[in-house]
């Protein structure tokens, strides 16, 4: 009988370059948003901004190179990438209101997370003979959930700033072109939000609340241009799925 371990799924994938990698996970996060759409609707993209925005704050704990750009690239792009798809398609199809509370909602995921997490932290541990893969454990959450204050605030408040900025600029854009050019709105607001984000992040999670603060070259060339450009090319494979995400609109 065959069977697939999560173990020999990573080294088959591990075999692929960092680009493909990313441009199929990206490709599969926004299948995951047309089909949430299409079974719950407004709720079930509601239901995936806070689990991307979570995803996203783990992943970017780790880094890799991409063949297009020389410096390494803190990862969690695709994730973040794909909430500006998200709230896009709530404003497109549900409007203004509801993409803002996707945006709240996923803010106040991510901090009950951090308490709960923070919470389990707190109990004492066991360790020794059978119990030490209880201590192991503990050990590998502690390093994903014990949160660094200044990622922390810089990632939620970069969030908020992006996401509302981007629906913002989503729904003018539509009163002013009366509903037309939808790959206008979609480029524009996810540029300008994407740009806001890292901008916003980086700004404040290297330099204004870092401890050892990162000199202005290292930190706008790795961490704002580093994952921008990614976001750019991200955002226009991004276009058709908004224009997908009118056929899958529940009657």
């Amino acid at each position: 009988m065959l069977s697939i371990s999560p173990e020999l799924l990573v080294n088959w994938i591990q075999q692929f370059p960092a680009d493909m990698i990313m441009l199929g996970f990206f490709v599969f996060c926004c299948m995951m948003l047309l089909i949430l759409m299409r079974v719950f609707g407004a709720v079930g993209l509601m239901v995936y901004a806070p689990i991307a925005v979570i995803a996203g704050n783990i992943q970017v704990l780790t880094a890799t190179k991409f063949s297009f750009f020389s410096h390494p690239v803190a990862l969690g792009t695709v994730a973040f990438s794909s909430l500006f798809l998200c709230s896009d398609i709530l404003t497109e199809n549900y409007g203004k209101i509801k993409a803002q509370q996707s945006v709240w909602l996923a803010f106040t995921g991510m901090l009950l997370l951090t308490i709960m997490m923070l919470v389990t932290l707190s109990y004492p541990t066991v360790s020794g003979g059978i119990y030490q893969r209880f201590q192991t454990a503990h050990n590998a959450i502690s390093i994903l959930f014990m949160p660094a204050p200044a990622i922390l605030i810089a990632s939620l408040v970069a969030y908020v700033v992006a996401q509302l900025n981007d629906i913002w600029i989503f729904a003018a854009i539509l009163r002013l072109t009366s509903g037309k050019l939808l790959w206008l709105r979609t480029l524009a607001s996810t540029i300008i939000g994407a740009f806001i984000d890292n901008l916003v992040f980086s700004s404040l999670a290297w330099i204004i609340l870092a401890p050892k603060p990162l000199d202005w070259q290292t930190t706008f060339y790795t961490y704002v241009l580093g994952t921008f450009f990614i976001r750019v090319g991200i955002s226009v494979v991004g276009v058709p799925f908004i224009y997908l995400s009118r056929l899958c609109l529940r009657k």
